[in-house]
């Protein structure tokens, strides 16, 4: 699962494919095996992303009753070699320097723009989610 968002609102879990390349260091991954199950924390991973992946974890592993092993915390470049190899080993994945420092992004906000009245108008939707 791809663990990204930028707040409470938006963070979210989707299922990608179990490969390396499926990995980059801006956000948090968990892989679920028989075996085991890895909560990925690449290195521009913010807070949001490390709480809601570990509650995650935690469901999966206590309600799921697929995985044998409690969670196993990775920080990025401390993966174990069983990590690489249940993604069919290690391979080149979105690593940058942008993506490190993702945490200073600014999260996102939305404006409302119209021009019904006859005059343009601008207001700031306050809070929002894509629901």
């Amino acid at each position: 699962y791809h663990v990204r968002g930028t707040n409470v609102v938006n963070t979210r879990a989707v299922e990608v494919e179990p490969v390396s390349r499926s990995l980059n260091s801006g956000d948090a991954f968990l892989l679920v095996t028989p075996a085991a199950l890895f909560v990925w924390f690449g290195k521009g991973c913010n807070d949001y992303e490390r709480k809601y992946s570990g509650m995650l974890a935690k469901l999966l592993y206590l309600r799921g009753g697929q995985v044998g092993a409690p969670p196993a915390t990775l920080e990025e470049g401390g993966e174990p070699a069983d990590f690489w190899t249940a993604l069919g080993g290690k391979a080149e994945y979105a690593s940058s320097a942008t993506l490190a420092a993702a945490k200073d992004i600014p999260p996102p906000r939305l404006f409302h723009c119209s021009n019904a009245k006859g005059k343009f108008h601008i207001r700031e939707v306050k809070p929002f989610s894509q629901a």
